[in-house]
């Protein structure tokens, strides 16, 4: 079987569950599967859709070698439902959960992806796959909604909508950051060293409010930026479970606000003049080469004519 890769599909929690379904009694036969999420990518900002200004080599080759799905749609605008939906092969409105907790939402008692629901995960996990969840979450911040009670074995992320890439006073970004009031009064832009002030659309919300980064239930120190975090523990599972099926769901935060950009990455685009577009083109240069280092290390461990690897957003 060779290496598919398929960029973005509606299809594939039903297509996942019909594998489990044929195979459950083959494990040894079954493939691997990696989910590489982005967060809040716009449908034309890839070279594959046409975008010319900011290059995105490596997820243009997953659309180039594989199948490209051009009206494939999640079911839900934003972050948690859309999710919901990915891992159950549901709407949202199904089972109610067609709404995107922020903040201190996260963890209100009964919010989460209702544990009446079956995921991807759960599936896999009883045909004998192992599975790992690296990055964002969003489908609930309590103990009974914990992504090792839906279907996973590790984690290594957060369980909020958002997370700074980087933790203050934020070195080695340039960051923007939206307030209602500008620090010390007014309105419109301000900048202080790399970090930029705007008054435009209020405030940003208060992401790391409890809602650390943890490893399994355990809140960790991290100093790397988040983006390349993500991929060093997605490489290290792999390098962990080359030898078993595995399902390894990727779920980047980038490119979703705070716009947060790593130094090496904004002079690669210095000739943009908005300061708003050089951060964003920075993040989505860093997650491009985040994918390519993930595609690389399947390729490294001799598992690309076993495994499945699917981009969305």
């Amino acid at each position: 079987m060779k290496l598919q890769k398929l960029l973005f599909s509606l299809f594939l929690p039903f297509f996942i569950l019909k594998l489990v379904s044929h195979g459950s009694n083959r494990v040894s036969q079954m493939p691997n599967l990696i989910i590489l999420l982005a967060d809040d990518l716009g449908y034309g900002e890839l070279g594959c859709q046409g975008n010319q200004e900011i290059p995105t080599p490596n997820i243009d080759d997953i659309a180039k070698k594989g199948v490209r799905f051009s009206q494939g749609y999640v079911t839900a605008p934003n972050c948690s439902p859309s999710r919901a939906g990915l891992l159950t092969g549901k709407y949202g409105t199904r089972f109610g959960h067609e709404f995107n907790p922020t903040g201190a939402k996260n963890e209100e008692p009964g919010f989460g992806l209702p544990l009446s629901q079956q995921t991807i995960a759960d599936s896999l996990q009883m045909a004998g796959y192992v599975n790992g969840l690296i990055g964002k979450w969003h489908l609930g911040g309590t103990a009974p909604y914990h992504p090792f009670r839906r279907g996973f074995d590790e984690f290594f992320g957060f369980t909020h909508e958002g997370h700074y890439f980087v933790p203050e006073p934020w070195k080695g970004t340039t960051t923007w950051l939206r307030r209602r009031v500008l620090p010390g009064g007014g309105q419109g832009i301000r900048t202080f060293g790399n970090v930029i002030y705007s008054t435009h659309l209020g405030n940003e919300p208060d992401y790391d409010a409890n809602n650390p980064i943890v490893r399994g239930s355990q809140p960790v120190r991290e100093k790397e930026y988040f983006t390349d975090a993500i991929t060093r523990e997605s490489v290290d599972f792999i390098d962990r479970h080359s030898d078993k099926p595995f399902f390894l769901f990727v779920s980047y935060n980038a490119v979703h606000s705070p716009l947060q950009a790593a130094d090496k990455y904004m002079k690669k685009f210095k000739h943009i003049e908005d300061i708003q577009r050089r951060i964003f083109a920075a993040m989505l240069s860093n997650l491009d080469d985040s994918v390519g280092e993930i595609l690389k290390k399947v390729e490294k461990e001799d598992l690309e004519n076993d495994t499945l690897v699917f981009f969305l957003s």
